[in-house]
């Protein structure tokens, strides 16, 4: 997928043209040394020869080719932009979504705000008009409440069991009690966090947060 965004780069201009999808394809293939009998010409030999003898997991081929076209429909993109940072957080799937291989995946929007039901709507309103605004499209938009509050037991409990080892393992780096409470309120935060990625995010394709 690196290879595929720097490749981007070159001919952004030409990503609505339909002559460039096939050759790109047929350079992939070229470069795949999973496929057999694949001739890579010039340099790209000895990353093949490098990579002959990988043993590689099955999880990781099938994530290899997440994005190929004919499951490009199925693919999920979720963007969780957590505070404004002049829309970089929304460059990466905005550049993947203008190739032809990843226009149709779903591309979901979250956000966050640590006050009520009545503050997430606003920021919708705020957050919808400024993505028409950039012409941005996307599948779905959501703004969670409710960042501030408490984690789940779950998360706090496993949190807890995570310090606990590090702190029994590494006496040199151990965690005070006064360096946990000086940070209270952001590991709260991001306990409350892990639990919406875990909720909404689970089964999707790529993350960007």
């Amino acid at each position: 997928m690196i290879k595929s965004i720097f490749h981007f780069k070159i001919d952004l201009l030409d990503d609505d043209d339909d002559d460039d999808e096939e050759s790109e394809d047929e350079e992939v293939v070229a470069s795949n040394p999973l496929r057999a009998g694949s001739k890579s010409p010039g340099p790209r030999q000895t990353n093949v020869l490098m990579l002959k003898n990988t043993i590689l997991n099955k999880g990781a081929l099938l994530s290899m080719n997440v994005f190929h076209p004919k499951h490009s429909s199925s693919a999920i993109i979720d963007v969780w932009w957590l505070f404004d940072d002049g829309g970089l957080t929304l460059l990466l799937p905005y550049l993947l979504r203008r190739r032809k291989r990843w226009r149709n995946c779903q591309f979901r929007i979250f956000s966050c705000v640590s006050g009520e039901k009545n503050d997430a709507e606003k920021q919708y309103l705020s957050m919808a008009s400024l993505l028409t605004k950039f012409r941005i499209n996307y599948s779905d938009l959501h703004v969670l409440h409710g960042l501030g509050k408490s984690p789940n037991e779950y998360e706090s409990e496993k949190f807890n069991q995570i310090l606990q080892t590090w702190n029994q393992n590494n006496e040199t780096y151990r965690i005070t009690d006064s360096e946990y409470d000086a940070n209270k309120d952001k590991i709260k935060r991001g306990l409350k966090l892990h639990e919406y990625l875990l909720e909404y995010s689970s089964k999707s394709t790529l993350i960007v947060v």
